[in-house]
């Protein structure tokens, strides 16, 4: 197929929980059968930057108890990415915490999904 522009929520479980997020669709239906959720590239993008903003912000108040000590949010919008310490005073080694046409590659990928 062509470049991907939806994310399937039908593929996501959850922990602890039984239901298929099919079951649970059908059974906001009514009607027996799945709803499809499809949800924009561009929508999940801009969810995971908020959650970056979210973290970010969480660990500079004092007192908030939110401490990465291997990883750095980088918050960027649509953009975001997670660094990855390195113990010898390298930068860290960035991740990208989103999807686009552009990041997709076969081999090397460097996606926060890799």
């Amino acid at each position: 197929g062509g470049p991907k522009t939806d994310f399937d929520l039908s593929s996501i479980g959850f922990a602890g929980q039984t239901q298929s997020t099919d079951q649970l669709s059908s059974a906001a239906v009514g009607n027996g059968f799945p709803e499809v959720v499809k949800v924009p590239w561009a929508e999940v993008n801009a969810a995971l930057g908020m959650a970056a903003l979210l973290l970010s912000t969480l660990e500079k108040k004092p007192h908030s108890g939110v401490k990465f000590h291997t990883h750095e949010i980088i918050p960027l919008g649509n953009y975001s990415k997670i660094g990855l310490m390195q113990s010898d005073g390298r930068p860290p080694v960035l991740y990208n915490l989103f999807y686009s046409d552009e990041s997709f590659q076969f081999f090397g990928k460097r996606n926060f999904n890799t």
